[in-house]
């Protein structure tokens, strides 16, 4: 008998009763005291012992001549019978006994019920929110009620869906748009390194060859010393007639490097162009040699007219000429005219106070003001003239170009002075800038918007993209300009150019309202009433601090005086207008109200139980930007309505897996939030958030929660939805504790993999399987938030399919690590992204057979 039990023992086919032997955490109960081999071997091995009462007496192994074991006997088909039927009772104990834990149950109804037992109801979905703008005919404005329909045009297979407004709108032409104050153009600015430059008007007065001026104000207003200006000759000149812009280059590029300083000019700085250009007095004094000796004696200094007058004419004429020799030009005269002082070689006109001349010569270019313009009439240098003497602001450098003491004369014939600087307008840019903060000034009249007003911001982002975000205007000011100032600050840095501001904007939520249906007739002689809705699925709205942060639209009446929900009759009193909702696998909504103990019952009279309430909830609602376009009414002067952005937070009601996860809650948290894995219990109830994980980052000294989440099939949590969540969750956490709240960031993955089917197997098959494998265990619902994915999981999942005998892995990296090798052996998955395989056109992933295979 033992070998015989452990022969079917090691064939896995026990005689019953089994043995039953469950550890805890398992998946699935094993509870069958056998099945059929078990049922039907035992009474078989049995027959032999048999023992029968007749007559008062025991008979023994009556039947231990029946030797018959094969199925067409009638007395083994009759146990094979029995055995039947016992395989199929214990296969159904084994489920009902599965049922009755929630690790085990796989009925939704068993799940949903264990959860109620630890009271907790699973979450009923939720319908996807939207932003509608209204846009109203010229002059016109009108009233938008409360519950307004407006549809979604489907596309393909979709069926159109209905959306209805929140609130009421009082709309208004003037607020179809508000237009942001434009980007002011600004002048080119300049930099070191610089080599050219433009000037506005494609007909710029300006040639190569000519000298241009530079200057900034710390030059000319500030520091007459300063160094940051530039002169420079254009060496080249391009006109582009459709920008109506000149180009000019330079001949050398703007600014200079000093000891580890950069001396340039300022970005923003003006451009002069000299028309005209001069020379200092005695530029053009004759060559000191061709004078005659005793001529060029009389312009040496006193003290170097030593000669002695008392030789002979012959030897006197070779003293003074040795000594003449000696000195090789003239004596520079320019110190007597006093500091910052210079004369021109002539009388300029053109030169006037406060303008602007440069000194140029084959080493040194200077930029001075003027501050007087005098003429006089100068004799030097064996010349007479009338000349312009200026004043300038600062004497810097004037020994470079012989204005200084012993300045070589040669510098003074070496020097161009550059006159008659004229100012040349800059092409201008229009530099994008943003509209960020909590500040917006726009061109229309903002008087007429009030506090709490919704704004929505729409438009091209700094870093995001295309964006659109809802906001709530705190004040306006129409002072200085006009102005408006939000609650908060705007989430991204919009390009002012491109971006839209409408006034006229309303939450929509999805689900259509059916007016006072006539649910049944109240009957005060059944305890906890129930009544049925006709149609389904009754619509949730997002709340904060409802159950799993949505709320029905219900209104039950009973002879017309509102009834209110609650989650259970426990705790109320028997004359409570209260009552219940439930929702059955097929998404119907069953209403039961008291029994007079707890909760009120419904009076008796026919159709006395009505409803109004909204059906439609779901993903179905998510529907794309500017699809919601059809109103179902049409008050007069509204031209159009649209949504700028795609409706989101669309939500199925609650899956099994999640109800199994989420039911022990209640006596986990009792509905606080504490501890990080609080946060994450209490995300994951929320209806839309599927994932969530919380961890603690530092700011500075503070210590900051943040709560990674991620929506149904990875979505982002945005618009509406995230705010209610936000505000949920405040509901029941220390506000004293900072919280960041984010949306999960995909970690794309890069992956190719080459597999070698074995030979009696369809190569296209095993590609597949493959595949499907693959695809599988990067599937959302398969992995965590910051889950490692090492290069041993990817090699099992393909040698786990039937008809694989090698495969080799070329690449596996994250495409956005930029120190990632072809082939990592683990992918570290930051705390706040999920693992991704893209697919589709934009794939990050290749499965193919090997072409050696």
């Amino acid at each position: 008998m033992n070998d015989e039990r452990t022969e079917a023992e090691r064939q896995g086919d026990y005689d019953t009763p089994r043995p039953l032997d469950n550890r805890a955490g398992l998946d699935a109960l094993r509870y069958r005291v056998g099945n059929f081999g078990s049922f039907r071997r035992t009474m078989l091995r049995n027959i032999p012992r048999v023992q029968v009462e007749a007559d008062g007496r025991k008979v023994e192994a009556p039947l231990r001549s029946w030797s018959a074991r094969d199925s067409d006997d009638y007395g083994i088909a009759l146990i094979e019978l029995w055995a039947y039927v016992a395989d199929i009772l214990t296969f159904y104990q084994e489920r009902i006994a599965n049922e009755a834990f929630i690790r085990t149950a796989q009925h939704r109804d068993s799940l949903v019920r264990l959860a109620n037992l630890l009271d907790y109801k699973p979450a009923s979905g939720v319908a996807a929110s939207v932003y509608l703008v209204f846009e109203m005919k010229h002059g016109a404005s009108a009233r938008i009620r409360q519950h307004f329909p407006v549809q979604h045009v489907p596309v393909r297979e979709e069926k159109p869906q209905t959306f209805e407004t929140s609130d009421a709108l009082d709309a208004r032409a003037v607020w179809n748009e508000l237009t942001p104050i434009p980007d002011q153009p600004r002048n080119v600015t300049f930099a070191i390194d610089d080599t050219d430059t433009r000037l506005k008007g494609a007909r710029a007065r300006i040639a190569v060859g000519d000298w241009v001026l530079i200057l900034g104000e710390e030059r000319a207003k500030v520091d007459p010393n300063s160094e940051r200006y530039e002169v420079r000759q254009v060496v080249k000149v391009a006109r582009d007639t459709e920008a109506d812009e000149t180009r000019i280059v330079f001949d050398e590029p703007l600014g200079i490097r000093l000891w580890g300083n950069e001396i340039v000019v300022e970005p923003q700085a003006n451009l002069y162009v000299f028309r005209g250009q001069g020379a200092l007095f005695g530029h053009n004094a004759p060559d000191w040699r061709t004078l005659g000796a005793l001529a060029a004696y009389e312009f040496l200094p006193s003290t170097e007219q030593d000669v002695d007058t008392s030789l002979d004419p012959g030897p006197y004429l070779i003293a003074v000429t040795n000594k003449v020799r000696q000195q090789g030009d003239f004596l520079n005269q320019e110190l007597r005219l006093g500091t910052r002082t210079l004369d021109l070689d002539r009388i300029h006109e053109s030169v006037v106070k406060d303008g602007w001349i440069a000194m140029v010569n084959s080493g040194y270019r200077e930029a001075y003001k003027v501050t007087e313009v005098k003429t006089v009439s100068r004799t030097d240098y064996t010349r007479t003239a009338q000349v312009s003497r200026l004043q300038v602001d600062t004497d810097e450098n004037f020994d470079n170009y012989g204005l200084a003491d012993d300045a070589p004369f040669s510098r003074v014939r070496g020097t161009v002075v550059l006159l008659d600087a004229e100012q040349l307008p800059l092409a201008q840019d229009v530099n994008p800038t943003f509209i960020s903060g909590t500040e917006i000034d726009v061109k229309e009249d903002v008087g007429s918007l009030e506090q709490g007003h919704l704004l929505m911001i729409f438009g091209e982002t700094e870093f995001n993209g295309i964006q659109g975000e809802v906001v709530i205007v705190k004040e306006t000011q129409s002072v200085l300009n006009n102005r408006i100032i939000l609650v908060e600050g705007l989430t991204y840095n919009y390009v002012r150019v491109n971006t839209r501001i409408f006034a006229n904007v309303i939450v929509a939520t999805h689900g259509e309202t059916i007016a006072d249906e006539i649910v049944g007739n109240g009957d005060a002689s059944i305890p906890f009433q129930r009544f049925e809705l006709k149609q389904s699925p009754l619509t949730y709205v997002p709340q904060a601090g409802a159950p799993n942060g949505a709320a029905p639209t219900l209104e039950l009446r009973v002879n017309g005086v509102l009834w209110g929900t609650i989650r259970s009759f426990y705790g109320h009193e028997g004359d409570e207008a209260v009552y219940t909702l439930d929702i059955t696998d097929e998404q119907g909504t069953i209403i039961r109200t008291g029994d007079s103990r707890t909760g009120a019952r419904p009076s008796t009279g026919p159709n006395t139980v009505s409803a109004t309430y909204r059906k439609g909830l779901g993903r179905v609602g998510n529907v794309p930007a500017k699809s919601i376009k059809t109103p179902l009414e049409r008050p007069k002067g509204l031209q159009r309505v649209f949504n700028p952005v795609a409706s989101s937070g669309g939500a199925e009601r609650e899956d099994p897996e999640s109800i199994r996860e989420n039911a022990p809650n209640t006596v986990r948290t009792f509905g606080r939030i504490v501890s990080l894995r609080d946060f994450e219990d209490a995300a994951r109830e929320f209806n839309g958030v599927s994932k969530a994980r919380a961890f603690i980052e530092w700011d500075q000294e503070w210590q900051v929660v943040k709560l990674v989440i991620a929506g149904d099939d990875g979505t982002k949590i945005v618009g509406e939805t995230f705010k209610t969540f936000i505000d949920d969750l405040d509901s029941r956490r220390d506000p004293n504790r900072k919280l960041s709240v984010v949306n999960y960031d995909p970690a794309n993955v890069v992956l190719s993999l080459e597999i070698y089917p074995d030979l009696a197997y369809q190569a296209d098959t095993v590609l597949a399987d493959v595949t499907a494998a693959i695809e599988k265990f990067f599937a959302f619902d398969h992995l965590s938030l910051g889950q490692t994915i090492a290069l041993s999981e990817i090699y099992q999942i393909a040698h786990s399919a039937d008809g694989v005998i090698g495969a080799n892995i070329t690449r596996f990296y994250l495409l956005d690590d930029p120190e990632a090798v072809e082939v990592e052996a683990v992918l570290r998955i930051g705390r706040d992204q999920l693992a991704h395989l893209e697919t589709g056109s934009t794939s990050t992933y290749l499965i193919g057979i090997a072409a050696e295979a």
